[in-house]
């Protein structure tokens, strides 16, 4: 069957490519347009050269059409104002990462003003600067800083041009002189050895390879130890070490898909590749939560779509001795993801604190080691819960009953809460500074009611005293993939929109987590246009209800997100004012031939399909947002952000640019924007990057929409 799916997309490449390749503009075209759009002569052959995101042909030609976008948007009078208006906001949600507790210490990435930073110890009421002198790296790059447990030592993460890892020695207040590269964002993990002398970390085979594998780092020896190499790649893996230090336990997926499996690899045996496979699940998640002697507890969705807490004796671990501790409620656990969560079950001192969502609002319930309900902790606002130290967005010490975490909401800057698991309190920490003023706006979530009678979660953003007179700018975001619950979160572009009078709406489409399992496994790989009518319904609810009108609509997705908000432009053109598309995923019948083999991309292939099979081709190719443009219709603006470095996903936006340019029968701009030396779904390896991006963004919505 496989072979027959590579037979017939290679007809169809024949057939599309080869023998109708669109110009970059139609020969009726002006030429005052053609300069607008970015444009020139450009023979087929050429642009098929832009399948080759490293060659000089593509560098040319991306070049001079970033150039073109950066002259048309600086072209607005107001461009300086709204750079300044950006740079105000776009620190603050960055301001004071969460608290890491060891020992009886906290330590703390803080920063004194916007440019700053400092990585400080604090013990009581005294506080204390890790380094002793001006810290080597830029600390507002920091991304994970994990202290060792005995306090000796912390890894420190951060983005460059790469990700790397340094160690920090506390005592001296300075890095340890070599750094361990050979990993990324999306799959950095690190876990300390109970003493202190060795760490666990995610790292590639080598450096031209993305094939994943563990390694343990000796703090005085130079040669890494591998633990664990996957038998196949695309894989996701996660990783805890048990409390007896014992096992290192690795939580295994195949990319994004539900299937897991759990391996104990035992932590004094190093180099023998031995390793016992706990769970081997086809359909569903495993995300291993504590342990206690041969008792290990496990947060699934085995025959529970919300989510439930199990235990397992590992030295009987047939399923039928698995033993339910917490039950499935009516609500979704809100952790669950299918690549992976951030907002996960922890155990604290024999109790279980367990976060869930209901209608978007967010509350924990804790239980005993039993999973006898203790108490319900609601929580504040409903944002991003986000920890930057670490994967889940709890920061806690094994200890204490106090437990900390961080809220970024809309219109709530950065704030750190310190949440004591039996009193039942949620005290604020820290809030981060900042002249907005949110009592100028407000957020409401509201439901729409899909085509099949499914209700659509929308979270609103407005300002106070809105009318519903259909004259609001509106962007709607969207993700939909891997079981993400896309909160709303404090950015300096959107809230520079909400002050320039718009309303910042997101959609919970299906193939997102915002009702657990079943709503993520209804809108993904064969069930994607399901998820992509979730979006078009809540843009037509939208508008039906006077809260904006077709040409004040802004679609908005990052990524994955991409897919949906690029299939409503291309299906809903009239529904559809402008769109801004960042690093997308537009391209999806070549997806899998490009990235089976690459680590950083494949693991989406169980979310999308896999059109080399002939089944999955046929369902991919009639909503593919790229092969789905079609000649002579007048497509609403687009800004597409796309980097150099997200190769070759990067061509994915460069053929839908031109595709848009050549196919469509009106003037609209349609343009692409170089995000230069970023990564995927990141904005420049330089602190100005997001300021000149998201007013760059803010400029072509006023000039397209007409805004005042």
């Amino acid at each position: 069957m496989k072979n027959i799916g590579i037979i017939f997309l290679l007809f169809y490449y024949l057939c599309n490519y080869a023998q109708d390749v669109p110009k970059v503009f139609s020969a009726d075209k002006t030429k005052e347009n053609n300069i607008l759009y970015g444009g020139g002569e450009i023979s087929e052959n050429d642009l098929l050269r832009l399948n080759f995101p490293n060659s000089s042909f593509t560098e040319s030609w991306i070049r001079y059409q970033d150039s073109v976008t950066t002259t048309f948007v600086n072209s607005l009078t107001t461009y300086q104002c709204s750079s300044e208006q950006v740079e105000r906001l776009i620190e603050i949600g960055q301001r004071t990462m969460l608290p890491v507790p060891f020992k009886d210490s906290l330590l703390i990435l803080k920063e004194d003003d916007m440019r700053n930073w400092k990585l400080v110890m604090k013990k009581g009421k005294n506080e204390r600067p890790v380094f002793q002198e001006e810290p080597p790296i830029d600390l507002s790059r920091l991304f994970f800083y994990i202290p060792s447990p005995d306090g000796k030592y912390v890894a420190l993460s951060w983005m460059d041009k790469k990700m790397e890892w340094r160690i920090l020695d506390v005592a001296k207040g300075q890095l340890l002189n070599y750094s361990l590269k050979g990993t990324d964002l999306t799959n950095m993990r690190l876990v300390w050895y109970h003493d202190s002398t060795s760490f666990y970390y995610t790292v590639r085979m080598n450096t031209d390879s993305s094939e994943l594998t563990i390694k343990q780092h000796f703090i005085k020896e130079s040669n890494d130890q591998l633990i664990y190499k996957p038998l196949s790649g695309g894989v996701k893996m996660e990783f805890s070490l048990s409390e007896e230090g014992d096992f290192l336990v690795v939580e295994q997926r195949n990319g994004a898909d539900k299937n897991s499996k759990v391996l104990l690899i035992p932590t004094l045996d190093n180099g023998s590749e031995k390793y016992n496979q706990l769970i081997d699940s086809p359909y569903a998640s495993f995300t291993f939560l504590a342990n206690k002697n041969e008792e290990y507890y496990f947060e699934t969705d085995a025959d529970a779509a919300n989510g439930k807490i199990i235990k397992i004796n590992i030295n009987h671990p047939e399923e039928q001795n698995w033993k339910e501790i917490v039950k499935e409620a009516p609500e979704p656990i809100a952790g669950y993801q299918a690549a992976g969560g951030t907002f996960l079950p922890i155990m604290v001192n024999d109790k279980f604190v367990v976060p869930y969502q209901k209608n978007l609002a967010q509350f924990l319930k804790i239980f005993n080691s039993e999973g006898i309900f203790l108490h319900e902790i609601p929580l504040p606002s409903s944002g991003l819960y986000f920890n930057r130290n670490g994967l889940n967005a709890f920061s806690v010490n094994e200890n204490s009953m106090k437990i900390y975490t961080r809220v970024i909401g809309l219109v709530e800057p950065s704030t750190v809460y310190e949440i004591d698991i039996v009193k039942g309190t949620v005290f604020p920490y820290h809030r981060a500074s900042t002249n907005f003023n949110a009592s100028n706006y407000q957020s409401e979530i509201i439901f729409c009611k899909g085509r099949d009678g499914d209700e659509i979660p929308i979270t609103l953003t407005y300002r106070n005293g809105m009318k519903k007179d259909g004259k609001n700018p509106l962007m709607l975001q969207v993700y939909g993939a891997l079981a993400f619950t896309n909160y709303p979160y404090f950015q300096g572009d959107y809230i520079t929109w909400l002050e320039m009078g718009g309303i910042h709406a997101v959609a919970h489409i299906r193939g997102g987590g915002a009702k657990g399992s079943d709503w993520h496994q209804q809108g993904i790989n064969k069930n994607k246009q399901q998820g992509i009518n979730d979006y078009i319904d809540v843009l037509e609810f939208l508008i039906n209800n006077g809260f904006t009108s077709p040409t004040k609509t802004v679609v908005n997705g990052v990524s994955a997100g991409t897919i949906p908000a690029a299939a409503a432009l291309v299906q809903k053109p009239n529904l559809v004012g402008a769109a801004i598309l960042h690093y997308g995923m537009l391209d999806l019948i070549s997806y899998a031939e490009r990235f089976s083999s690459d680590e950083n991309y494949a693991y989406m292939i169980p979310e999308i399909g896999d059109a080399r099979l002939k089944e999955d081709f046929e369902i991919i190719n009639k909503y593919s947002p790229y092969q789905n443009l079609r000649d002579n219709v007048c497509y609403p603006p687009v800004f597409a952000l796309t980097s150099n470095n997200d190769s070759p996903l990067n061509t994915d936006t460069y053929k839908f640019i031109a595709a848009l340019q050549s196919k469509s029968n009106c003037s609209n701009p349609y343009m692409l924007y170089m995000a230069w030396d970023s990564y995927h779904a990141t904005f420049g390896s330089k602190r100005h990057a997001g300021k000149k991006t998201f007013t760059d963004e803010l400029t072509f919505l006023k000039k397209v929409l007409d805004i005042n």
